[in-house]
């Protein structure tokens, strides 16, 4: 019996040591926060924090907006090549959802991973991890990067149902 005591003790104090770091990684998986960022260049740093949300393996979604005005930056339209490339390099999977008047624009795409939809989709939008990227384009360019593991999930519903629609056919 009292070798039982004795390691129930060594056990408990074990975990006294252990539960500060369990405690952190709890807050961080649970972690709500967003940032906002301006300009090309907070653009492009958005964009690599969201790609720091996903694992090799993890999808990378995506919804592309017709935003009028995206092309008055030609830096950032050659900058979504480059962060494809990225996306790959990375290890993460990719799947993007598109205006069908869009189409043209991803021409040195792979376009078999992206519908393309004839109705509107949420505005330049992508999902990594627990992470959302947003994307306004305006007079200036305001990006959003929000981690929520809730939200997240709630966009990439969002897609899968929209995806599955397409891939039946019922959304064609």
């Amino acid at each position: 019996p009292s070798q039982i005591i004795r390691l129930l003790e060594n056990k408990t104090e074990k975990l006294r040591e252990i539960l500060p770091a369990l405690i952190a990684k709890q807050s961080i998986k649970d972690r709500q926060e967003a940032q906002v960022y301006e300009g090309l260049a907070g653009f492009k740093t958005m964009n690599y924090a969201l790609l720091e949300g996903g694992c090799q393996g993890d999808e990378f979604l995506f919804f592309a907006a017709n935003a009028p005005n995206l092309y008055d930056y030609p830096d950032a339209v050659e900058f979504y090549s480059d962060l494809e490339k990225e996306v790959s390099r990375r290890g993460l999977r990719h799947r993007g959802i598109a205006p069908k008047d869009m189409e043209w624009r991803f021409e040195r795409r792979d376009k078999k991973k992206i519908y393309f939809v004839d109705f509107p989709t949420i505005y330049n939008t992508a999902i990594c991890g627990n992470r959302i990227g947003i994307v306004s384009w305006g007079e200036r360019i305001v990006s959003f990067l929000i981690e929520s593991a809730q939200l997240a999930q709630n966009y990439t519903d969002y897609f899968e149902s929209i995806w599955k629609t397409q891939k039946t056919g019922k959304g064609r």
